[in-house]
């Protein structure tokens, strides 16, 4: 793969704390591509808060800036009824394009105005490879350069909020201007075989450009066996209404036995769960850590015994956070949404239903803790496995190389 480039297009990466996970993907990318480009969507803080590979190069393009709308929509006329009429006619949101015909035109003359100014950077006397992170803007960007200038082999990832509608709380919320960017996408990476049959089922234009290409974190080592009298239980998300972090206290409120709840990650949203735990009960402890480093979530995981991780989230792809604490042999307690059930089973956890009641966290734990030492080991092997045989980011990231030669 010799004097290739490779154009990554990520939303705060190198810099905030949202796309942490990438940074082993990316020294993984680096050895194998002689330069890598990373273009951060956003970049008003610019402290790098990674270590990276000497080809990367960071670029910043104020594609964003104001502009006179009337003016993009004139030069652009033919084209915005094209992509307009190919929607309506060929895409299930007819109605959408109809009713919120005024957003989804400004939508769309933001984007074409992005991707006059960014296809300048990316000519057409050469072929480039695009792999946007997250199927959003930058993707629809991309498409509307590819479809004027045909140079551009695109790649881009589906998460979970770029993918599941019911992420987003907007009414009638959907992803618009798809079936423009299946004509354009070379390939999309699905991180979950759930996610992939969504967006199947809710654009079937994608049905052949979509493959599962799972995410994965390294092994750093196994979490030592909890001696201790107190049950551990471990959570690390935002505090984002979609997470539902405060079900976890209510939940607590039930159990009888002395456990301590740690939780790592913060947000706005921080409030609410600090309100719900003023009257919990003795035999529970707490600790809200707050946004830690994954470097000190990765010592954390590697020297302080962890019973249980737990995650009830009631929309997800697959939480990187479990494939962090499954790589350390913890066994997971989590909601039966999205592409969870990939990675938690019953050998390897607990499966709750979306709309669990508070004694059902509450009897899991009472039922594990009472577990013998044998039944506890077997569900941390079965944890570690689950990770090595699907979530090793190495194996993954060779199987994404291939897919970019």
């Amino acid at each position: 793969m010799s004097n290739k480039v490779l154009n990554i297009f990520t939303i705060d990466f190198p810099y905030g704390s949202g796309e942490s996970f990438l940074k082993h993907e990316i020294d993984i990318l680096s050895k194998e591509f002689d330069k890598i480009v990373v273009f951060p969507m956003n970049f008003k803080d610019t402290t790098i808060k990674y270590d990276l590979p000497n080809n990367i190069e960071i670029k910043h393009e104020n594609i964003f800036e104001p502009y006179n709308r009337l003016s993009v929509l004139s030069k652009n006329i033919f084209l915005i009824a094209g992509i307009f009429l190919n929607e309506v006619f060929n895409s299930g949101y007819s109605k959408y394009y109809i009713f919120y015909f005024k957003k989804q035109l400004n939508i769309l003359l933001h984007r074409i105005n992005a991707a006059n100014k960014l296809g300048l950077q990316f000519n057409s006397s050469q072929n480039h490879l695009v792999y946007t992170y997250w199927f959003t803007q930058w993707t629809l960007i991309f498409s509307l350069i590819n479809h004027k200038q045909k140079n551009v082999a695109l790649y881009t990832r589906i998460h979970g909020m770029d993918v599941y509608e019911d992420q987003h709380t907007e009414k009638n919320f959907f992803f618009p201007f798809r079936i423009l960017q299946s004509k354009q996408i070379k390939q999309v990476l699905a991180i979950s075989e759930n996610g992939k049959q969504h967006l199947v089922k809710m654009s079937p234009q994608f049905k052949d450009k979509v493959i599962v290409n799972r995410l994965g974190v390294l092994h750093t080592a196994l979490n030592p066996v909890n001696r201790s009298n107190e049950f551990v239980l471990v959570s690390c998300s935002s505090f984002q209404k979609y997470k539902r972090v405060e079900l976890i206290v209510e939940a607590l409120k039930k159990v009888d036995l002395k456990i301590k709840w740690i939780h790592f990650g913060d947000s706005e949203e921080r409030a609410i769960v600090e309100s719900a735990i003023k009257d919990i009960p003795s035999n529970v402890l707490i600790e809200l850590r707050g946004y830690v480093t994954n470097q000190q979530l990765m010592d954390f995981y590697k020297n302080d015994p962890v019973d249980l991780f737990i995650n009830v989230s009631e929309t997800e792809g697959i939480p990187v956070s479990i494939m962090e604490a499954m790589s350390f042999g913890i066994p997971c307690i989590a909601t039966n949404v999205g592409g969870v059930n990939e990675i938690v089973n019953y050998k390897n956890g607990f499966l709750i239903e979306k709309n669990f009641a508070n004694n059902i966290i509450a009897d899991t734990i009472k039922i594990h803790n009472g577990s013998s030492a044998s039944t506890k080991e077997a569900f941390r092997t079965e944890a570690f496995n689950t990770w090595a045989s699907k979530f090793d980011q190495k194996k993954n990231c060779k199987e994404l190389i291939e897919v970019l030669k």
